[in-house]
């Protein structure tokens, strides 16, 4: 295990901030960075009370989310990893995860599952290495079917992932981001689905065993730290969580799906008649709402983050430098800060429409006074005028 990642996971066992949010589903060295920047939130949400204060932080989350803001890596440096660790005889559980991890990122699940499995042996007994080794197997298993085909003859591999996820859920049922009772619920979707005996649309699915926060703060954990930042259904699921999940993040959430679906096609049904005009618009920010202006900056923050990311790591990916051996490589990395936005819940929404109903209805009625009144007064005045 390198010096590095040994300090980065004394920190995370010692830091107490989210008690109850455990690892992800793909654990490796950079899931384990992925919990110390975001620590904060998490905790925020964690004790958050009440549905307004709860849909404004998850709502921060889905921006982020829709953004993009959140750290995706090169090819490169997963393959740096895995010439490292292949050329390391002695590989503990740790190396292993890395290793793995590391070629499931570049499409090789195969040799994920292959390595994942020859470590099994030295993880026996032990609790947090055996959590590791079932949510990360039953992952690769998942990804493996999807690449090769996701053929109807081969879901019981499918169902082997989920009899995995189910294992680690087991040893920890309070995993990291909510993401893997949530994955764990998808796959038994995609199972069903494919055997034909589902036609549901994902939420619904979802919600039959999970609440409405559960279900937002754990398909953004698939988005931030999994492979569904592609994925329309996710964020159309998203968009259908309030009031957990305030009106700014709803709208991101449905403006990312809209612009997914213009290129990709969903894996379910989605029902959302305001989705469907987004997808119909030829433009999509062609509007000048401020939904759209919102999308559109969200957008440009995230892209623009994530190419100076990018070029960041190439300038010294490329003199061969990388994270697992270089303690300084981030040294002159300044993350941007996130864009400054006013959120509203869908209680506060529903509120504010509500309030202009009853004022324009108290207007109405006093404008229907003032008439009565009025003719009442011309009334009188003509029935005391002298009769000629």
């Amino acid at each position: 295990m390198t010096p590095i990642r040994s300090v980065l996971l004394t920190t995370a066992c010692l830091t107490l901030l989210v008690p109850s949010l455990g690892r992800a589903c793909i654990n490796d060295t950079d899931t384990v960075e992925f919990e110390l920047k975001n620590m904060n939130l998490l905790a925020e949400i964690e004790k958050s009370k009440g549905h307004r204060e709860k849909g404004r932080l998850i709502g921060e989350l889905v921006i982020r989310a829709a953004a993009g803001r959140f750290e995706r890596y090169p090819k490169k440096y997963y393959e740096m990893r895995i010439q490292r660790l292949n050329a390391d005889p002695d590989l503990d559980p740790y190396d292993a995860d890395d290793l793995a991890v590391a070629y499931d990122r570049i499409g090789d699940s195969k040799s994920a599952i292959r390595v994942i499995r020859a470590s099994l042996a030295q993880r026996q007994g032990k609790k947090e290495e055996m959590y590791r080794f079932h949510a990360n197997y039953g992952t690769f298993l998942a990804h493996d079917w999807l690449k090769s085909g996701a053929k109807k003859s081969d879901v019981s591999q499918l169902d082997e992932a989920a009899k995995q996820i189910e294992l680690g859920l087991k040893i920890q049922p309070d995993a990291h981001f909510g993401r893997e009772r949530v994955q764990l619920q998808l796959l038994r979707y995609l199972s069903a689905r494919t055997r034909g005996k589902e036609d549901r649309p994902l939420f619904d699915f979802l919600a039959n065993s999970l609440t409405r926060d559960e279900i937002a703060i754990g398909l953004c954990g698939l988005v931030m730290m999994g492979a569904a930042y592609e994925s329309p259904d996710v964020f159309a699921t998203i968009a259908q969580c309030r009031p957990f999940v305030s009106n700014s993040g709803t709208t991101v959430a449905r403006y990312r799906a809209a612009e997914l679906l213009k290129t990709r096609k969903p894996f379910s049904e989605i029902v959302d008649p305001e989705i469907d005009r987004l997808v119909a618009d030829k433009v999509l920010h062609a509007e000048k709402t401020e939904g759209s202006k919102l999308y559109v900056r969200i957008r440009k923050n995230g892209e623009a983050v994530h190419q100076q990311r990018m070029k960041y790591m190439f300038n010294r990916l490329d003199k061969g430098e990388h994270p697992d051996s270089d303690e300084y490589f981030w040294t002159d990395w300044k993350e941007p800060a996130y864009p400054v936005i006013h959120q509203t819940s869908y209680n506060e929404r529903m509120m504010f429409q509500q309030t202009l109903v009853a004022l324009g209805t108290a207007g109405l009625m006093l404008l229907a006074t003032g008439f009565y009144v009025r003719e009442r007064i011309v009334t009188r005045s003509k029935a005391k005028l002298p009769i000629k």
